[in-house]
């Protein structure tokens, strides 16, 4: 997807220690979501900055998850393709549309990708 900064003080840990959990799990190494985001927002802000709220909003429809508004149908069809899509694919459709990429792969790949998401969508990012 697009190049990132690198990563703040702690964000290796973060990322490294879900353990195999799936998106939306609920704590880090004994340590809730919440505080972690007020603990360094600065790592929210990094793993979203990519993602406009609207994206993010989009993204979070297409998941079923909380603070999602359905987007219009040419966004909607985008994320269905990138469900669909393979590896090679998916970067092709992240070199138009880099935002909606990155909240498709916060989604499925990052273990608190859907609620990083829903801070974005309510302008938190």
């Amino acid at each position: 997807m697009g190049r990132l900064s690198p990563a703040p003080k702690g964000a290796q840990n973060f990322l490294a220690g879900n353990g195999g959990a799936s998106p939306g799990a609920a704590h880090v190494e004994g340590m809730s979501r919440t505080a972690l985001f007020q603990q360094d927002p600065a790592m929210l802000a990094w793993l979203v900055d990519e993602v406009e709220s609207d994206e993010a909003a989009a993204v979070l429809w297409h998941f079923g998850g909380p603070g999602g508004r359905q987007p219009g149908q040419f966004v909607a069809l985008l994320l269905r393709a990138m469900s669909h899509a393979d590896p090679s694919n998916r970067s092709r459709l992240a070199l138009g549309f880099p935002g909606l990429s990155r909240g498709f792969e916060l989604a499925t790949t990052e273990p608190f990708g859907l609620d990083l998401l829903a801070g974005a969508a309510e302008g938190g990012a």
